[in-house]
């Protein structure tokens, strides 16, 4: 099992990645609320504040058991929060799926490509990943540039990549290796 404790944080030019706290709320709430912002999640926007205790909780118990690492990105400067951004153990042990998101108040300034390259390091170098993995929805290009600035390869499409309101979204696939 992989150990990272829960106060050490991921630190780059312009952010800090920590473990996440039910401080974070109200933000992920916001983020929810914006018009499109749930498209492409493969979870459903929650209906009250309440409804984020669960995922915390279950995001707790995968850092504990090593499975799973979800960062709160915030910046260095004065703790605003920026998104979420984790790593999510597959089958194969040394493979991880990246995930990400950024507050859409704070898109469009380069802080998912900022994170998502620590990140990618991070899986590497602490979580003796031989292999990265993402996704995304093919219409959210965005999404896929970010991957390509962190140094992931369109790896092929998936047309059900995961389901939303009962219909199948659509996804392209990446992938960077160990070299």
């Amino acid at each position: 099992m992989i150990k990272v404790s829960t106060e050490e944080e991921i630190i780059t030019a312009r952010c800090r990645l920590r473990y996440p706290t039910k401080k974070d709320f109200p933000e992920i709430w916001t983020a929810t609320r914006y018009p499109g912002f749930n498209e492409g999640m493969t979870w459903d926007p929650p209906d009250s504040m309440e409804d984020l205790h669960a995922p915390l909780e279950r995001s707790h118990i995968n850092w504990a058991e090593g499975t799973a690492f979800d960062w709160t990105v915030e910046t260095r400067k004065d703790a605003k929060f920026i998104g979420r951004v984790g790593l999510y153990q597959t089958e194969n042990p040394q493979e991880w799926s990246l995930g990400y998101w950024t507050h859409p108040s704070r898109q469009k300034q380069g802080f998912a490509t900022e994170t998502a390259i620590a990140v990618v390091e991070f899986g590497f170098s602490r979580l003796d990943a031989t292999r990265i993995i993402a996704a995304h929805a093919t219409w959210n290009a965005a999404s896929g540039k970010v991957l390509c600035r962190a140094g992931m390869k369109k790896t092929g499409f998936n047309p059900k990549g995961f389901k939303k309101s009962g219909k199948w979204v659509e996804e392209f696939e990446y992938e960077i290796v160990k070299s």
